[in-house]
């Protein structure tokens, strides 16, 4: 999935006003293994090892007045481990996801480790924002956001 990012200014507190507001939302927790190259996730009774790839190159995109950044990378599976390397963190990572509604293409996701914001952007799935009736979905559901989130 592309990620998109925006300059929006965004704290612990709107996470909560988010879950009131906006019905169609889900929490995911994952533990992450962080090692030199790459991050292990356990997946039901074995770990794996993960690197994030980049696709294309990022790049600046315009949503009528918005200047926006993509990010192309993705999480790529490599191969099973059998042991943790000595060098490691263990991290605890949390994804808010945000849709307007729920068969939504487009999500807003705030993720946090350790209780602070680390990452938040929009997420569309395999849709180009070419297509007027999904940009007009995004553009909608930003400033359904800002009024939310008074931003």
């Amino acid at each position: 999935m592309t990620k998109y990012y925006l300059t929006l200014n965004i704290n612990y507190t709107h996470i909560n006003k988010l879950m009131k507001k906006l019905k169609s939302n889900t929490v995911i927790e994952e533990k992450l293994i962080l090692c030199n190259d790459g991050f292990i996730k356990k997946e039901v009774d074995t770990y794996i090892k993960y690197t994030l790839e980049e696709e294309n190159e990022s790049e600046k995109i315009y949503l009528d007045d918005l200047e926006c950044y993509t990010d192309h990378s993705y999480e790529k599976k490599m191969c099973e481990v059998y042991q943790i390397p000595l060098e490691h963190a263990l991290i605890h990572v949390k994804k808010y996801i945000f849709k307007p509604y729920d068969k939504s293409l487009i999500q807003f996701v705030i993720e946090t480790c350790d209780y602070k914001i680390v990452d938040y952007y929009f997420e569309k799935k395999n849709k180009d924002f070419q297509i007027l009736e999904l940009k007009n979905e995004f553009i909608s559901f930003l400033s359904d956001l800002r009024n939310i989130l008074y931003i």
